[in-house]
């Protein structure tokens, strides 16, 4: 479940409670793990530094980062717990799943279009690896894998 909330605390920063810049979309888990103080602000961060390995589905930072924002990455991975098999690597999976399932049942074209709307990180990663083609695959899913409803 997803939520809005205020990077910067109303408690601590009264006068950006009502600002639309201190507002960020938010997983609900990780949200109440977060402390600012450890994580990357989301509007900071550049496209490629947070990565996905295949098929483990683990986020990762980019191994060509400078040692101050790879430790940055992985203080916000291990804050927000973003590798935790029950909450977000779960839903990782579920992600990848549900597009090799679109992709099965129509076209990994479509499929693409699909999860750049709904999961875009996840979309992000699959096209920079090159698995559009050969993710079901990667992940070595068997139709049952893909008919099992999600956990």
């Amino acid at each position: 479940m997803s939520h809005c909330d205020h990077f910067k605390a109303k408690d601590e920063f009264p006068n950006e409670a009502y600002e639309w810049l201190n507002y960020r979309f938010v997983c609900a888990l990780p949200n109440i793990r977060k402390r600012k103080d450890t994580i990357l602000d989301p509007f900071q961060i550049k496209d490629g530094w947070f990565r996905i390995d295949f098929p483990s589905l683990l986020v990762k930072p980019a191994p060509d980062l400078d040692k101050d924002v790879t430790q940055r990455i992985e203080g916000t991975i291990n804050t927000l717990k973003l590798n935790d098999e029950t909450t977000c690597r779960n839903a990782r999976e579920e992600a990848v799943k549900e597009y090799c399932r679109y992709a099965r049942d129509g076209s990994p074209e479509k499929a693409m279009e699909f999860a750049r709307r709904k999961f875009p990180f996840v979309a992000m990663e699959i096209e920079r690896n090159e698995l559009s083609q050969s993710l079901r695959e990667v992940m070595r899913y068997t139709d049952a894998d893909l008919n099992a409803p999600p956990v």
